[in-house]
Order: structure tokens, then C-alpha cells, then sequence
């Protein structure tokens, strides 16, 4: 059976289908992919002008019953008082087919309503998805320079043989480009990374930038959290985006279909690299 959670910033949850707690969730939709088409009729045939993601909203009934002593009218208010004072909400869907698989979005409360139906409270829930899905599984790289290759299994099927070229590669699979997070300790001067695909150099980045002992670059081309920082010792950051010209692109993601990422920091310097699985569809 598929479960579903509405989470807050904390990691505190609500169940969807703890009915003697909260609530029962029916009638969930939104889960799948939204696309607006727009087409040129021409003759016979309509041709596609564009194609673009329409924003994913999230629909369902949240049932109240009367159960384990608990009156509906108290678990709504557990749950609205939930939805209300959170900071920051996420839905949370663990399919049937993977137990050990979470995916979440970050949603915004869209409507939350009052009804009644066969004798019990019905509360028709939107919420709106301000990300795609993105699957719970983060796992960071600690690119040194340990000699030889380490694999990982994780869904990128990523590998990185770093004793010379200090690399990781990212595999074809994945249904929308791979952003991630990127953190080089100093000292460096000019670090910076190069992206591959099929072996030709499509992308170069250089942080323009000494780093001393104790700080680090940290680089994140999440749509959400896009940052490029200078951090020192104490965990100041300094953003660095007056170094660069106004019109340069510096944001950056590995391609769906797969590619290679290379550093380059000048010596053995500590690389911590984090890349993001997201999903339209799950």
C-alpha cells in the first residue's frame, strides 16, 4: 500500500492514513505529469510551437472519523493547526512498488475547506508543488585523491575515478538535467570545474577567487537555492556574484542523458559533491 505524509520543516509529520490520528486521505491526485502544449494548425497537420511543465497541484479528501475516542472535530484541528504554522511544507508519496523509496516536493497550502459528507468531515485539500519531486536517497561525494575507483549505487549511478583526473560521472536515466552542490576547501586559488559529454568539454566554470586554509567555496545550482559563496572559518558567507560579468552564465547542471564533471583545484584539496535527483513523474 503507497503512503502519503504532509511534512514541515522540522520533519515532524502528519499521516495521510492514520485515520485514528488524523485523517484518511481519498481520492490523491496530481502525481503525474502536467504539460501545456501549443500548436500551429497548418493544412492537415498541427505543428508544436512549445511545449512547457504547467506547475504540479496536489488534490485530495481529507477524511475526519470519530475513532479511538478522538472526535473529527479534534483531528481537524490537529491537522489545520499543522498546515497553518508550518514554515515550510512538504508532501511525501513512498510508492507500494519500494518501500525503501520517499519522494517529496515542497508545496505551498493552496485550499483547505470545510465540508460534510455521509456524516463524517471532508476537507478537499490543494496544495500547490513550488518543486519537482526529488527522491529522499542525498548522497554526498567526498572527491579526494585515494587511489583507484569508487562506485556508487545510488539511482545516479555515478562513479568517480579520481587519482588523476578527479571526477564523477553521471549516467544516462535520469528524467530532467542533474543539479547539485559543490563544496572546495582551500587553499586554492581559481578552482573551478569542467562538464563533458561524450568526451567534448560543453561547460567551464572558474571561481575567481582565493580560498584560504579554513574556508570553501560552497556552489548550488538548485533552481530553489541557487548560491555561490565564499564561507570562511567562522561560517560567514560572502556571496561572490559581483565576480562575475552580469551576462555570464554560472549556474550549471549535468545532462539528463549523461556526463562527466572535473575538478580542478590546483592540489589534494577536499571536494564535497552533492548531486540532486528530481522528478516530474514518480
Amino acid at each position: 500500500m503507497s503512503k502519503f505524509y504532509i511534512e514541515n520543516e522540522k520533519g515532524e509529520r502528519i499521516d495521510l492514513q492514520d485515520d485514528e490520528k488524523y485523517c484518511l486521505a481519498e481520492n490523491i491526485k496530481g502525481l503525474g505529469l502536467n504539460i501545456n502544449n501549443t500548436y500551429t494548425h497548418v493544412g492537415d497537420y498541427f505543428t508544436n510551437d512549445s511545449t512547457e511543465d504547467t506547475q504540479k497541484v496536489i488534490e485530495f479528501d481529507a477524511n475526519f472519523f470519530f475513532t479511538g475516542g478522538v472526535s473529527a472535530f479534534d483531528k481537524e484541528q490537529i491537522v489545520s493547526d499543522f498546515l497553518v504554522r508550518a514554515d515550510r511544507l512538504y508532501f511525501v508519496y513512498i510508492p507500494e512498488r519500494e518501500e525503501e523509496a520517499e519522494y517529496r516536493c515542497e508545496v505551498e497550502l493552496g485550499a483547505y475547506t470545510q465540508g460534510y459528507k455521509d456524516g463524517f468531515l471532508s476537507y478537499p485539500v490543494k496544495l500547490n508543488a513550488i518543486t519537482l519531486f526529488y527522491e529522499d536517497n542525498i548522497v554526498t561525494l567526498d572527491v579526494d585523491r585515494t587511489a583507484g575507483e569508487k562506485r556508487y549505487t545510488f539511482n545516479y549511478a555515478a562513479t568517480y575515478n579520481d587519482y588523476e583526473s578527479r571526477s564523477v560521472e553521471i549516467k544516462p536515466g535520469n528524467q530532467v538535467d542533474v543539479a547539485f552542490d559543490l563544496e572546495i576547501y582551500g587553499y586554492t586559488a581559481n578552482p573551478g570545474f569542467d562538464i563533458y559529454e561524450n568526451e567534448i568539454k560543453v561547460k567551464s566554470m572558474t571561481f575567481p577567487v582565493v580560498v584560504e586554509e579554513g574556508q570553501k567555496i560552497f556552489y548550488s545550482s538548485r533552481d530553489a537555492d541557487l548560491r555561490v559563496q565564499l564561507i570562511d572559518e567562522n561560517g560567514v558567507a560572502t556571496n561572490l556574484f559581483d565576480k562575475f560579468n552580469a551576462d555570464e552564465e554560472i549556474f550549471y547542471k549535468l545532462n539528463k542523458n549523461g556526463s562527466t564533471i572535473k575538478f580542478r583545484t590546483g592540489g589534494a584539496n577536499k571536494i564535497l559533491f552533492t548531486p540532486y535527483k528530481y522528478l516530474k513523474v514518480v
